[in-house]
């Protein structure tokens, strides 16, 4: 097996439904009917709007990045649209600038303005360390944003002058290797249980690959190898029944 496996992997599993996707954040509603505020980082109380509106951010990112098609059908129409298909491609660029310009920028601003204390600068700092509250869920979406919805929008600006241009890509880059770890580090179980999806997993762990290190490869290499060692056992579970 080698890094080139995640195509396989990427076609052999069914992604996550919205639905699942909505049943999995039915405990985090409980609570917010119930309270006003939620402890977060380091002990700190979050408003329950400004979770209520991650939370609908997080799904927005996950929903348009796997839950569009299955992985057949999303490796065609938007993760790897062949470049002669320039109107789709045009189509795509457009839309995602149009819905995630401003979250990208969110996100971003944490390491731009550190010590801000607007809210939405802290978002990246919410979705990456309150587990409890966003579990695995928020790096994955973070990593998505930072990494492969910025690289669309920035196709789709090249050339143009705007004052509203996200962060340069390697400022993305940097972040979003960060969180990428972070998720190693922290959702070791969820990742290798199958919790998380492997196209989630596939894509949550390509801020490595773009680093293009030869420690960063061998991470992604052995990670490449257990999900692919997962599709299998998932295969056989369904053969079995």
């Amino acid at each position: 097996r080698s890094i080139g496996a995640a195509n396989m992997v990427l076609t052999g599993v069914p992604t996550m439904t919205n639905t699942q996707m909505n049943e999995q954040n039915q405990q985090i509603a409980n609570v917010m009917t119930n309270d006003e505020v939620v402890e977060g980082i380091a002990g700190k109380c979050i408003d329950i709007d400004i979770i209520r509106r991650d939370r609908q951010q997080i799904d927005q990112v996950l929903n348009y990045w796997f839950g569009q098609a299955s992985p057949d059908g999303s490796q065609k129409t938007l993760w790897m649209i062949a470049s002669s298909s320039v109107e789709l491609l045009e189509q795509v660029d457009s839309d995602i600038a149009d819905k995630f310009r401003s979250l990208i920028w969110d996100l971003s601003s944490s390491s731009i303005a550190s010590n801000s204390e607007n809210v939405d600068a802290k978002k990246l700092q919410r979705w990456t360390q309150d587990i409890e509250v966003f579990g695995w869920q928020g790096k994955v979406a973070a990593t998505i944003a930072l990494d492969q919805l910025s690289r669309h929008i920035h196709r789709h600006d090249k050339g143009a002058q705007s004052s509203s241009h996200i962060p340069e890509q390697r400022l993305l880059d940097n972040i979003a290797y960060n969180v990428s770890r972070q998720l190693q580090t922290h959702h070791e179980k969820e990742l290798s249980t199958g919790i998380i999806p492997i196209p989630m997993r596939i894509f949550a762990i390509m801020p490595l690959r773009h680093a293009a290190t030869v420690s960063d490869y061998s991470i992604v290499q052995n990670d490449i190898e257990s999900s692919a060692l997962l599709h299998e056992e998932m295969d056989r579970m369904i053969r079995r029944f």
